[in-house]
Parts: C-alpha cells; structure tokens; sequence
C-alpha cells in the first residue's frame, strides 16, 4: 500500500505534455553507450523490442564485457608486480618500503577503481532510463517555462562537454609524462625489452604502450565519464533545488499567494526528490566512494614524492607527479562539490520554511477563504517544515561517508597531517 505522501506525489508529477530535451549528457552517454556500458535504448519513448536495436544492444553488451575482462586481467597483473616491488625492495626498512608504496599508489589506485567502477556502472545500467525520466520530470515540474527548461539542459551539456574535455586532455597530459619519466628513469628506448612481470617474458616499450592504452587508458576515460554521469544527475537536483528554494523564498515575500494546495504540492516534490536522491545514490553511491577515496590516495601518494628529494630520478619525475597533485586534487574535490552544495541547499530548507509560516501568522488577517482554513495551513506549513528538517537531501556512500563540506575540509586536513608524518619517516 502507498502512503498518503506518495499517492500526493504521483498526482503532482503526471506530466501528459512532458517535453523531452534533445539529449543529456550528450559524450558521456554517447561514449559510454558505444562501449556497451548504458543500455542502447535510452531515449523516452523509445522503442525497446526491434530487432536490430537487440542485436545490437547484445552487441555491445559483449563488447563491455571484453573490456572489463581485459582491463581486469592487465590491472591485475600490473598490481602484482608493483606489490612485488614493494614487497622485495628494502624490506626492513620502514622508510623504504614506505617510499615503495607511497610511489606506486597513484598507479594501483588507478587500476582498481578503474575496475570497480566499470563493473559498478555496467551492473547498474538498467537503472539508466529511469534516472533521465526522473530528472526530466523534476526539471519540467520546477521550471515555470520552457525558456528557464532550455536554460538548464545548456548548463548541464556545457558542463558535460567540459568534464569530457578537461579529463580526457589531463589522462592524456599524466598519460605521456608517465612513461616519458620512466624512459628518462631508466635510460629505456622504443627497442629496449622490459620484462613483463610476473609473466615469463619481455616487451618492448612500443608493445607496452599499446598495451597499455588498451588495457588502462580507456578503460580509465570510460570510468570517468561514468562518475561524471552521476556528477550531472546530482547537478540537476541541485539546480531544481534551487528553484525549489526560489518558490518558498518568493512566497514568503507575498504570503497571500500561499494556499494548502500549494504546500501539498512542495510536499509532494519534496518526496519527489528524495526518491530521485536515493535512485541516484542506489547507482552511483560505490562510484563516489571509490573515486573519492582512491583519489585523495593518489593525491597523497603524488604529494609524497613531491616532498621528498630521494625519489626523484629526473626532472620529468617532479612533472609528472606535481602534475598527479593538481590533477587528482582539484578532480576529487570537484566532483564532490555538487554533492556538498545538495546538502547546504537541503539544510537551509526549514528556516525558510519557519520564515515563510512565521510570514502566514503575521498576515492572517489578510488570509481569505480561497487560501482554505488558516489553522489547517499553518499545521501543513509546520508539517512541511518538519519533513524538512527530518528528511535532509544528503548523499552518504554505503553508511560510511556523507558528502559535507566537513568531510572535504576534514580530508584535505588529514592529508597534510599524514604528509608531514611520511616526509619524516622518508628521512
């Protein structure tokens, strides 16, 4: 059985003339949808049953698949060597064997979330439909015209474009001065064998390359435009959040306008979205975990190179891992900022509210029929305010991290203590 809210939430989001954008997350979609990550069919409307859609719909499925066995079998074989360095190099000797892993951490964090996130998204990509009906659905309810509509489909593209752009030109950018730093490292040309641990034989360094651009680099991009997807869900939440503030803040400066019918229906989207926050958090919620995890671990582990001169081996060295920092760094705490921003939007919810029944009781006077009983909306005012305050839009991974502003401060602020333990310890 449904409950009163929900039943109100449904009669609220009946959208007979709902207008569909052109497209979201146009590259994102676009990529991940070719490599077989997101259902084929994931136009509203779309026709799911025809033949050459199954087909190919199987198709790429396959194709995901090859992928992430691929991607798996080489991480894996790359994780094992470098825990087989750390291992073997400097055993005993707490600040070697600390050296070891704080320099391969940024590469085996790599892979592993690489993996995880792949295997996460490709699991949860029937949920995939559902998440853009809904996001339209919220966009369309909050936004009082079509031109306002456009506006944030735009903003969202636009934003998609860049993200795509940005990280794809970086991967490249960490990519080249990885192995240009290694080459120069360890005097390696384009016909110099590398053996191919823990496999029984050698490469040369074109053959690794290769490898490892098939293998690593677009499995890496692929993950990552998989967590942008998330990112731009929880953006447009944000966004109707704030027209979603607009209304009750607009009301509160004519409070004649305030109806029971009008506070049923900012409960009934309220609900709304709740239910989307939980639909994005039961897709993207690993996602989020793994990536912001493994990249403050890169982070540290890039940071800790930087700040010790004993692992340096040319110049390239500090390029590439200063460069690990910035990029890493500013990728983690961007991506977690619109997490952040949908619980400082969600928090600030009741005292509007308050503000805007406290405005009610003030003008009561002014209240007339039409507006129904006045004690009826005052006791759904109070009502609405305390599904607020109850019910917080927060994002928290797997019980374990929510996205707060105390939480990015709390880890930029233990990464500099761990640094300054590590650069001692290095000593």
């Amino acid at each position: 059985m449904k409950s009163t809210s929900e039943k109100t939430a449904e009669k609220h989001f009946e959208h007979p003339n709902l207008r569909q954008p052109k497209g979201l997350f146009i590259i994102q979609t676009f990529v991940l949808r070719l490599a077989g990550f997101l259902p084929y069919c994931q136009e509203l409307g779309a026709r799911r049953s025809s033949i050459p859609k199954y087909i190919r719909s199987h198709a790429l499925s396959c194709l995901a698949v090859a992928v992430l066995i691929g991607n798996a079998l080489y991480s894996t074989i790359s994780t094992i060597r470098m825990i087989g360095i750390i291992i073997m190099t400097n055993r005993g000797q707490t600040g070697g064997w600390l050296r070891n892993v704080l320099y391969f951490s940024p590469d085996i964090t790599a892979s592993i979330r690489t993996c995880c996130v792949l295997v996460i998204i490709f699991a949860k990509r029937s949920n995939w439909i559902t998440l853009i009906q809904h996001s339209i659905e919220l966009i369309t309810l909050l936004c009082p015209n079509y031109e306002t509509e456009h506006r944030i489909y735009a903003k969202i593209n636009r934003l998609s474009v860049f993200c795509f752009m940005a990280s794809f030109v970086s991967y490249i950018f960490w990519f080249s001065i990885t192995w240009v730093s290694f080459d120069v490292g360890n005097n390696i040309t384009s016909v110099t064998a590398i053996p191919f641990y823990p496999l029984p034989f050698a490469l040369i360094q074109t053959d690794y390359v290769i490898l490892d651009v098939l293998f690593r680099a677009v499995p890496f991009v692929l993950s990552q435009q998989a967590h942008f997807c998330g990112v731009c869900l929880v953006i447009i939440l944000s966004e109707t959040l704030t027209g979603f503030r607009r209304e009750i803040v607009q009301a509160t400066a004519s409070c004649e306008t305030v109806t029971n019918e009008l506070v049923q229906r900012w409960g009934a989207i309220h609900v709304k979205m709740m239910r989307f926050l939980g639909e994005i958090s039961d897709t993207f919620q690993l996602i989020f975990l793994v990536m912001y995890v493994s990249d403050f671990v890169n982070v540290i582990g890039s940071l800790a190179f930087v700040l010790s001169s004993d692992l340096v081996t040319s110049n390239w060295s500090y390029v590439h891992y200063a460069g690990t920092f910035i990029i890493y760094g500013v990728y983690a705490s961007f991506s977690a900022f619109p997490l952040i921003r949908v619980c400082e939007k969600s928090s600030s919810l009741p005292e509007e509210v308050y503000f805007l029944t406290v405005a009610v009781k003030d003008h009561n006077q002014k209240l007339t029929t039409n507006h129904g009983s006045y004690r009826h909306l005052v006791e759904e005012l109070l009502q609405f305010e305390k599904s607020c305050c109850r019910h917080p839009l927060v994002f928290t991974s797997c019980k374990v991290i929510s996205f707060t502003r105390e939480l990015l401060l709390g880890t930029w602020t233990l990464t500099v203590s761990f640094m300054i333990l590590a650069k001692e310890l290095l000593k």
